[in-house]
């Protein structure tokens, strides 16, 4: 009985745990900022597990395992204290000013993404894991969110600023040289030699096989297990599915079929317009830019779109691009058709034609 009990406490801890809980807000009175919204965290069942304590940089809309935030000290109200918080309650990298290891972009914490979140030491990146250990040591310039598994990191290269007289915190650097590997998320190195910095290729699609990939839409890596690791070129790709499921049939009902809910509407009222432009696409008699993009069209509190968003509410533009036509017109702006990847197949979500398209 004993042993039966102990069992399912311990079940409905692991239970607990993996339960998502999302963010609700108070306003209070800070003695730094004055107002200031703080954040707390709910389960599914509305039980608040965490009070409104967290503020500044703390962004995360839902906590899953682990998160970045900034509350208020613990010794001294006029102080922050930030640190990353595991669901079991354990704080990680505890500091009270900005020389700590917490990793921030655009005045925001970092979010956690496929269970890992980053870190900083010094000049250099690493990565935790759910349970706020280290599972990439912190000695890469710079280290992509993880993405199926896969980090892609720089390493060795040469912080420049854009103004090398600017010593304040205001002046942008890049990183020149150094080398882009593959790791997984455990920081073995997978690819040595990676020359993917524009992000073409999709990581959603690697393959992992003994020869070069013959494929017209993939580029194939030779891995240090003497394997070749091969990923599929977003562009290409997409024009081979284009190809395949809307070049052949430029019907209103194929379209139809090939177009995200929300958009629906919109097709029916401008199909003579979109089908031209189409047209004029597959048969390339009217110049077009293809490329990946972001989408802001979603609403992150919409729950039909909730899945492109991560945690922080930012879109996962790597798992579901946008693949955009960009089609200069003669009023000199840019109209434009949009599709959103998802799984393996491409829905249209938006575009804006007029009628000086192609002309």
């Amino acid at each position: 009985m004993i042993m039966k009990k102990l069992f399912l406490f311990l079940m409905l801890t692991v239970i607990s745990y993996s339960d998502t809980w999302h963010a609700f807000y108070e306003k209070k009175k800070n003695n730094m900022f004055g107002d200031q919204l703080y954040i707390g965290y709910k389960d599914k069942n509305n039980v608040i597990k965490i009070k409104p304590i967290f503020m500044g940089f703390s962004h995360a809309k839902k906590f899953d395992d682990i998160i970045a935030v900034m509350t208020e000290s613990e010794r001294n109200s006029t102080k922050y204290l930030q640190y990353y918080l595991t669901k079991s309650g354990r704080k990680v990298g505890k500091s009270e000013t900005f020389k700590g290891i917490m990793y921030n972009s655009d005045a925001t914490y970092d979010c956690e993404n496929e269970g890992h979140i980053r870190f900083r030491k010094d000049d250099f990146i690493g990565l935790l894991d759910k349970n706020g250990d280290v599972s990439i040591s912190a000695k890469y310039n710079y280290l992509s969110r993880v993405h199926n598994g896969l980090v892609i990191a720089l390493h060795g290269a040469k912080k420049e600023y854009e103004n090398k007289h600017k010593e304040d915190g205001c002046n942008h650097f890049f990183y020149k040289d150094g080398n882009l590997k593959v790791l997984n998320d455990k920081g073995k190195v997978l690819i040595k030699n990676f020359d993917d910095e524009k992000n073409t290729l999709d990581l959603y699609s690697l393959e992992i096989t003994e020869h070069v990939s013959k494929k017209s839409y993939c580029r194939s890596y030779l891995g240090t297990d003497k394997k070749y690791y091969t990923f599929e070129i977003y562009t290409k790709k997409f024009l081979k599915w284009m190809d395949n499921n809307i070049f052949i049939d430029l019907s209103l009902k194929n379209i139809l079929k090939n177009t995200h809910t929300g958009y629906i509407k919109k097709v029916k009222e401008n199909i003579n317009i979109l089908k031209k432009t189409l047209e004029k696409i597959k048969n390339k008699s009217i110049k077009y830019y293809l490329s990946t993009s972001a989408v802001y069209s979603f609403e992150y509190k919409n729950k039909i779109y909730e899945k492109f968003f991560n945690n922080c509410g930012q879109y996962r533009e790597f798992k579901y691009p946008s693949l955009t036509f960009y089609i200069r017109n003669n009023k000199g702006t840019n109209d434009y058709i949009s599709f959103l990847k998802i799984d393996d197949n491409y829905h249209l979500i938006d575009f804006s034609l007029t009628n000086e398209v192609g002309k």
